[in-house]
């Protein structure tokens, strides 16, 4: 999801892969559910009977049914719950990467390469 990380700490790392994994099982509910297949057959359909030459009443249906499987994909992939989580994970994996000040004074970042984080913010997927 646009997460780019290279953590020392084993914990982070299986957090970031049991969120993808989230991420992966929620897209694939949505590849595998019946309403979408039944839009996608339905669209398939309307294209066939089309023909190469679509009458207007045709190329309307067509239309319709592409933005109803694209609105579908797109509610899917902006899944409140699953954003909130990515913005958790982000805020967490920031926060322990953070370097702290020593007792010597020093700033406890001579080892941030060990543990570099880059957060990307974009999704990095297109789904549409």
């Amino acid at each position: 999801m646009g997460l780019q990380v290279v953590p020392s700490d084993s914990e982070a790392l299986a957090k970031i892969n049991a969120f993808d994994e989230e991420v992966n099982m929620t897209i694939e509910d949505l590849v595998n559910s019946s309403y979408l297949k039944e839009r996608i057959e339905l669209l398939k359909t309307e294209v066939e009977k089309a023909g190469s030459t679509p009458d207007e009443d045709s190329k309307s249906n067509i239309q319709a049914l592409q933005a109803e499987i694209k609105q579908t994909i797109t509610e899917a992939i902006s899944f409140p719950e699953l954003k909130e989580k990515y913005e958790k994970l982000v805020a967490e994996i920031l926060e322990t990467t953070k370097p702290s000040v020593g007792s010597d004074g020093s700033s406890g970042d001579e080892n941030t390469e060990d543990s570099q984080v880059n957060v990307n913010l974009e999704a990095n997927r297109s789904f549409v």
